[in-house]
């Protein structure tokens, strides 16, 4: 009997070990197949995109290294041409069409180079061109520049169709701006990063005495890009109450990110360099997907009969891209809600910025249905009249016209004006007070008229699901506890 139970024991033990021994090999048989697969797709995608006469990526770091070998320090130059906005680009068009746009593009860089320089795809929107020791740096810039203005004219794209491009250009020598290709790519990041941070559409050659401080702010724009990525940023929501009838007017989404080492950083550790270089359009519409999803689940919550909305801030570089309200009127579409029950809000200078771009976005926006507010109002006739003119929906006062220690007869006097404005003149205009902390501030609020109130006296900004806690409350006007 014992014998038996110990050969059971044995053969037990022998299947386990088995399955076990089976479950590895399978894994790494995965991982392989996977590396295979991520292999053959970068193979695949270097031949679709082949020009003849255009190098793939590896070949043209291949043959740097190799020239830097042989030549023994002779100095050659790098030129990376990356198209501006080129996302943009893509969404406007559609990927066929700027793939086929970018491949043409390359075939006249080719042809204006000089022989024996070779040039190279090295991203969907960047190529690199190699010129060796007989080009001096005069030279590489009169190349360089005229490579910019080729990109610069005008594409031809069906009828009478016509666009225009634009790339920042970055120039690196070498030994000078690095002593191998790591380096010098390193080199030709931050010169490109200065030429993006200012705009975009130049040619900026790598400067060492920038390199340093540059360097670190690309180190943290690629954080940025990381986390984007890897969903990093996220909305915080901030109710905003109507203190007279004890319900929820709007809900506002302040923009936050979860950095991995940092912690929560609020949009002013981040915000000037997504603006700088461009991925400011990506914050407005992941931002206002994310504002419409919340907004969509907090009207399941059935807390309230009345209407509420949800609301976005919206920057100057946002209003000044000429596509903003026909992408942001998709986004609506998409989800199936009324623009109306959105709140853009962009900030006082914004409604007397002359921009046509700016003004004609606005009207649009206004026309697609959301409702406009100005942030952060402060005491000016001037903006009265700008108000009433732009036919803005929602004024909101910023928190030093809110504290009563600061409470003159000026003041109390053009807020009055304002308010009366809003009841008489136009009922459609409401009026916000913005950081209300404590119940003095509401008491000061209430007695200048203004019963719409934002602030901590009621709630900090908090993340989706305690917003929802919040929300199922009965009496709003009790201020949350930390």
């Amino acid at each position: 009997m014992n014998l038996i139970l110990s050969f059971d024991e044995n053969v037990s033990l022998q299947t386990f070990l088995a399955i076990i021994i089976s479950i590895v090999m399978i894994g790494l048989l995965f991982l392989i197949i996977r590396a295979v697969i991520k292999e053959s797709k970068k193979y695949k995608e270097e031949v679709e995109s082949f020009i003849d006469g255009l190098e793939t990526k590896r070949e043209i770091y291949a043959n740097i290294s190799t020239y830097m070998n042989r030549s023994n320090n002779q100095e050659f130059s790098l030129v990376q041409i990356d198209i501006d906005k080129y996302t943009e680009f893509v969404e406007t068009f559609g990927k066929d069409d700027a793939e086929k746009i970018t491949r043409n593009l390359a075939l006249h860089i080719l042809d204006a180079l000089p022989n024996r320089v070779e040039l190279s795809r090295t991203d969907t929107d960047k190529f690199l061109v190699f010129l060796k020791g007989e080009y001096d740096a005069p030279v590489v810039t009169k190349i360089a520049q005229k490579l910019l203005e080729l990109v610069r004219e005008p594409i031809k794209l069906f009828g009478e169709t016509t666009i225009t491009l634009t790339a920042s250009v970055a120039i690196v020598y070498y030994p000078a701006h690095g002593r191998n290709v790591k380096q010098l790519d390193e080199s030709l990041d931050i010169a490109n990063y200065i030429c993006k941070k200012n705009g975009g559409n130049q040619i900026k050659v790598y400067n060492s005495e920038q390199g340093s401080e540059e360097s670190q702010n690309m180190q943290y724009y690629k954080q940025i890009k990381s986390g984007m990525d890897n969903k990093e940023f996220t909305l915080y929501f901030q109710p905003i109450i109507n203190s007279e009838n004890n319900t929820v007017f709007g809900v506002e989404g302040l923009l936050r990110w979860n950095h991995p080492e940092l912690g929560l950083l609020s949009p002013y550790k981040f915000i000037n360099i997504m603006e700088q270089t461009g991925d400011i359009k990506w914050v407005g519409e992941w931002g206002l997907e994310q504002l419409i999803r919340e907004y969509i689940a907090c009207k399941k919550l059935n807390f309230q009969s009345e209407e509420f909305r949800f609301s976005l801030n919206l920057s100057p570089k946002q209003l000044s891209d000429a596509n903003l309200a026909q992408s942001f009127s998709k986004i609506v579409k998409k989800y199936k809600i009324n623009a109306n029950e959105v709140i853009l809000e962009v900030s006082e200078f914004t409604i007397f910025d002359k921009h046509d771009v700016i003004v004609k976005n606005i009207g649009n926006l206004k026309d697609i249905g959301f409702k406009i507010a100005v942030d952060g109002y402060g005491l000016d006739l001037n903006g009265i009249k700008r108000i009433q003119e732009l036919g803005i929906d929602i004024v909101k006062l910023d928190k030093d016209n809110m504290d009563p220690e600061t409470d003159e007869f000026l003041k109390r006097k053009f807020i009055s004006m304002l308010v009366e404005i809003a009841e008489k003149e136009n009922r459609d205009l409401t009026i916000i007070a913005e950081g209300v902390e404590n119940e003095e501030a509401v008491k000061y609020a209430n007695e200048l008229g203004i019963k719409v109130l934002q602030g901590y006296n009621y709630a900090k900004p908090m993340p989706s699901d305690e917003l929802e806690k919040y929300l199922k409350r009965k009496d709003y006007t009790k201020k949350t506890s930390d």
